[in-house]
Formats: structure tokens, sequence, C-alpha cells
């Protein structure tokens, strides 16, 4: 038997350890790690040329992989190994020419469901490279590293292109937990709201199961605009009464659209509701007995509507 070339950088990406199984002879097992490591080595290279670091290869990351072969396909499925012992999975899904071919999306509904893997990297692969020699493969494997590169090129443009969301508060998003029985009020710290707030939106919101907070009654130690933040992102939903036009409201209430929070929109006077937000429903309210009772009433039907969603 003639001697196996090396792919001095392709052969690199085996874990020293590994989970192997799968249903395929060990012959084909080696078969695809000799393709995929020759693979990987025309790839390291054709990224060097273009400036990329080969790393931005998910096989020359620690991975979990499956490697498939069908009648007409080689599927290759990676995900990313963030520890422990490394997964390969060898599959034959060759099977009659009398019945359907697996497709890829097929492939990757196995592996999402059976392992987990929500976004799995894939490759797919004529069957015919299987047993070609290296030296006769060569030429498509190279023309396949180019498209993976170019690929990779791509996607590192669209990541620098990439709109971020960057808040100026010292608390990121990916720090809190969410508490699903928060209702987070926004509201000016005036006697006349005081008593909106105590006597329709308190009882209300509590008949709906959730806990009411206002700002003013969070004893911190950190900035209140800070601790108002933490509050939007982690409530379930916010009620934001923008009478007045106050400007700290609305500066909130901006918060609460840029999180994506649910939120129920009060307003003594329709001309407080600005034009760049008046396609959201809100709540008209009069300041009186019977007015309260109507605002609990409708506020009540947008709690429901919100937590039955």
């Amino acid at each position: 038997m003639a001697e196996q070339p090396e792919f001095n950088i392709g052969k690199t990406i085996w874990p020293a350890i590994a989970n192997i199984g799968g249903n395929a002879s060990n012959e084909d097992q080696q078969k695809l790690q000799l393709l995929i490591a020759q693979l990987s080595e025309y790839v390291a290279l054709t990224l060097n040329k273009n400036g990329i670091t080969r790393f931005s290869f998910p096989l020359f990351r620690p991975f979990n992989a499956v490697f498939a072969i069908t009648n007409e396909k080689i599927f290759v499925m990676v995900s990313t190994l963030t520890g422990g012992v490394a997964l390969l999975r060898y599959q034959d899904w060759r099977r009659d020419r009398s019945a359907p071919e697996v497709t890829l999306e097929q492939a990757m509904n196995v592996v999402r469901q059976q392992l987990g893997w929500t976004e799995p990297y894939t490759l797919e692969l004529p069957i015919s490279l299987l047993d070609m020699a290296p030296i006769d493969r060569k030429v498509v494997l190279e023309e396949e590293a180019q498209n993976i590169a170019e690929y990779t090129k791509e996607g590192i443009v669209r990541q620098q292109r990439r709109v971020r969301f960057r808040p100026v508060f010292r608390t990121s998003l990916d720090e809190l937990e969410s508490d699903p029985s928060l209702c987070f009020v926004l509201m000016p710290f005036k006697p006349e709201f005081n008593r909106i707030y105590e006597s329709v939106l308190q009882p209300t919101i509590k008949a709906a199961g959730l806990n009411p907070l206002r700002a003013d009654e969070i004893f911190s130690p950190t900035p209140i605009v800070e601790d108002i933040w933490v509050h939007i992102a982690k409530s379930r939903l916010v009620i934001a009464d923008v009478t007045d036009k106050n400007p700290n409201v609305f500066y909130e209430l901006g918060l609460a659209h840029a999180i994506g929070a649910p939120v129920i929109v009060i307003t003594r006077n329709k001309e407080d509701i600005p034009f760049d937000i008046a396609y959201i429903r809100y709540l008209l309210y009069v300041d009186n007995e019977s007015g309260w009772a109507k605002l609990k009433t409708e506020l009540a039907k947008a709690l429901d509507s919100i937590l039955s969603a």
C-alpha cells in the first residue's frame, strides 16, 4: 500500500482525546479523516494567502463534528467545543438507490435534535472524493478551500459592519436575570402622579399578579439612571405615563423600546403623545374618580393581553 501523504497543518485539527462513534466502517473513518485533513490543509494555506488566520475556520478550533456519508454527498457538520471531551461521529447514511437521498437540511435536523447543536457549521462535498487518491482530488479541494476563504472573508466584513448595541451603562444586559413578576412604572415624581400610582396603578398591577415598582422606591447607592436601566431591563413589562411630556419619562421610555420590553403608555392628554410614537396604542385617562375607574378597567385588559401572549 502506498504511503499516506502528510498534511502537516491539516492533521493538527484532530483532538488528542475524543468520544468517537458512528456506524461507518473503520476504513471509511480513516478515509474521511484523511480527506478532511487534506481539505483543512488547503483551507489554512488559502486563508493565510488572504491575510486571514486559519483559526477563523471552525476545524482549527476545538470542535465536535459529525461526518456523514450518503450515496452522493459527504456532509460535515461542526459545533464549537466549549468544554469536556470532543465528540466525533462517523455516519454511513447510504441507502438503496430507490430510497430518497438524505439532504443536508435533514442531516442538520438530526444533529439539532439528537445532539442539541443549534447552528452547526456545515460543508457539503461530493462522495466521489472519498475514494480518490489525495493527488487526484487536490484541484477540487483547493477550489473548495477558496470558496471557504471567500465565505470566511465575507463573514468577517459582515461582522465588522454589524451595528452593535453598546449601552453607556455600567451594567451589561448579559449580567442581568429577568424578573417575570416585575412591572416597572415610569412617571414624573409629583404629588398628583402619586395619587394615580397609589390608587390606580399599584392595585391594578398587583391584581394582575405583578409587583409594581417606581424609581423613587429603589434604595441603592448606584446612580438613579443606572437603577432605572437595570429595572427596565429586568421587568416583565413597563407602564409609562407620558402626561406633560416629561423628558425623563421619554428618555426611560426610549430605553424600554430599545431593549424590547413590552410597554403600556398612558396619558391624560392626547397632545402629549408625540408623532413618532403615535402609532403605539395608549390609554387616555381623566384625573378624577370615574376616570380612575375607567383606567383600572382598561389597564387590567392591557396587562392581561400582554401576560397571556
